[in-house]
């Protein structure tokens, strides 16, 4: 049972631990790749009320009110502006707009980070939540070390964390998806 949650208790304690560390950069998040390059399909969720959002190549899921109401709709061409992606598909009860932005989003419920945030609106529903996935944050730059435990390192001294990427298995290796659309339409 560990191993299964070990990537999340990971990215979530390792997240915490850098809090004293800066990267060379002054925003870690806001150079994480759009879901529409993503390897692996994407998803979001949100609370209050609880939904989830799969975006794969072929289509797209919307899970509402605890995973009993299902919305299924082909996956549309994506519009990218900027760090924002947007798909905009046809239902047969009007709209499911889908906008995802890079911006850190921290989930309401567990205080998870994650790369984007994300808007899902379907007829006159709107649902707001996180997406991506939160080890993302951690990769890329080099992070510099303060301090460790509150006490600072030892002068004089340079340390250094690096994070390599890392291929997550898309929902943790169960399959539900294929890749996001790599087409993104934008410029």
């Amino acid at each position: 049972m560990l191993r299964s949650h070990l990537p999340a208790v990971l990215s979530a304690s390792l997240i915490a631990a850098l809090a004293s560390c800066t990267t060379e950069s002054t925003t870690a998040g806001a150079d994480a790749s759009p879901p529409a390059e993503s390897p692996a399909a994407f998803r979001a969720t949100g609370n209050e009320p609880g939904w989830r959002l799969d975006i794969g190549r072929a289509e797209m899921v919307l899970l509402t009110n605890f995973g009993q109401d299902r919305l299924v709709v082909a996956t549309p061409k994506a519009d990218a502006s900027g760090g924002t992606i947007r798909y905009v598909a046809r239902t047969e009860g009007g709209e499911l707009v889908v906008t995802i932005t890079d911006r850190l989003c921290v989930d309401s419920m567990s205080g998870m980070p994650h790369p984007q945030t994300v808007e899902v609106v379907t007829g006159d529903r709107s649902l707001a939540g996180c997406g991506g996935e939160p080890v993302s944050l951690l990769q890329g730059a080099e992070w510099s070390v303060f301090e460790i435990d509150g006490a600072p390192i030892v002068a004089g001294s340079r340390t250094t964390l690096a994070f390599a990427p890392v291929t997550i298995p898309a929902h943790g290796g169960r399959g539900f998806h294929d890749d996001v659309n790599a087409d993104s339409g934008g410029t």
